[in-house]
C-alpha cells in the first residue's frame, strides 16, 4: 500500500483533528504549477512542496522535496541596532526599521510609511560584527503580510548603496 492510503486508513479508526492528509496533485508542466502555487498563496498559503513522487517520505530535509515560496522586497531605514543574544551575544541580533512606504501594487499588501519592525535573519557573521550604520537603507524580503501589516518573516538582504 501506499504510505499516504496506510495513514488514509488508521485516520478512519483513528481520528486526529490535529492531522490531514493533503491531497497530492501531479503538475503537467511548470505553468500549471505557477498558477497552482498562486492560488495557494492568494488563500494565504506560503507556496508549495514540489516532491519526487516516488521517493520514501524522510523526517529531515530532503533532496526529494523542495518549498517553493514568492517573497517580495522592499526597503527600510535602520533605526536602531539590537543585540544578539545566545550564538550572537557579542554582535548584532537584529536591527530595527522604519517603512520608507508603500510596497507592492495590490494595496492590500502595502506597507505604510513609518512602520516599525525589526530584521532578525539573513545577516552573515561579518555583517553581523559590521552591522547597518543608523539612517542607512536596506532591502529586505518578506513573504507576505502579517494582521498587523507588518513584513511576514523579514530577511536582511543588502544595504542600499547610493
Amino acid at each position: 500500500l501506499d504510505r499516504l492510503e496506510v495513514l488514509a486508513k488508521f485516520l478512519k479508526n483513528e481520528p486526529n483533528h490535529n492531522l490531514i492528509i493533503i491531497k497530492q496533485i501531479k503538475m503537467r508542466d511548470n505553468a500549471q504549477f505557477l498558477k497552482f502555487t498562486e492560488s495557494i498563496i492568494a488563500k494565504g498559503g506560503e507556496g508549495a512542496v514540489v516532491r519526487e513522487p516516488n521517493a520514501p517520505y524522510e523526517r529531515k530535509r530532503s533532496k526529494n522535496a523542495l518549498k517553493y515560496k514568492k517573497f517580495k522586497d522592499a526597503e527600510c531605514e535602520v533605526t536602531a541596532t539590537n543585540a544578539g543574544t545566545g550564538k550572537y551575544a557579542e554582535l548584532m541580533g537584529s536591527v530595527t526599521c522604519k517603512s520608507l512606504g508603500a510596497a507592492g501594487s495590490n494595496p492590500d499588501e502595502q506597507i505604510p510609511h513609518g512602520v516599525k519592525f525589526k530584521v532578525g535573519s539573513g545577516f552573515s557573521d561579518e555583517e553581523r560584527a559590521n552591522p547597518p550604520k543608523i539612517g542607512s537603507i536596506i532591502t529586505y524580503k518578506y513573504q507576505n503580510l502579517t494582521a498587523k501589516g507588518l513584513p511576514r518573516f523579514p530577511v536582511f538582504l543588502r544595504v542600499r548603496e547610493d
